[in-house]
């Protein structure tokens, strides 16, 4: 999952820097699942743990429904999961 991967880097840089990711940008953004972890940590100010815990769990989430939907031979895109994150981190 490419989300993981981003936040594994932004840890890195994090561990780094000894500063938190909105402490070093002026501008955080992103598209799709990018976008939503760019709202998690620039604008929600959440950490990296819990935005990894956050797409994990997520992940989980999606890739059940992902399996009933396609078993329903219906299209599945990011989109769908991009939905998730942002429920789950926005309107909380």
């Amino acid at each position: 999952m490419k989300g993981l991967a981003t936040v594994q880097i932004l840890k890195e840089i994090e561990k780094g820097t000894g500063k938190h990711i909105h402490e070093l940008f002026d501008l955080i953004c992103g598209t799709s699942t990018g976008g939503m972890l760019a709202i998690a940590l620039g604008v929600k100010l959440m950490s990296l743990e819990k935005c990894e815990e956050i797409y994990k769990k997520l992940g989980n989430y999606a890739a059940q429904r992902m399996t009933i939907l396609i078993r329903s031979d219906i299209f599945c895109n990011s989109l769908f999961f991009c939905s998730l994150l942002l429920r789950e981190t926005c309107l909380r």
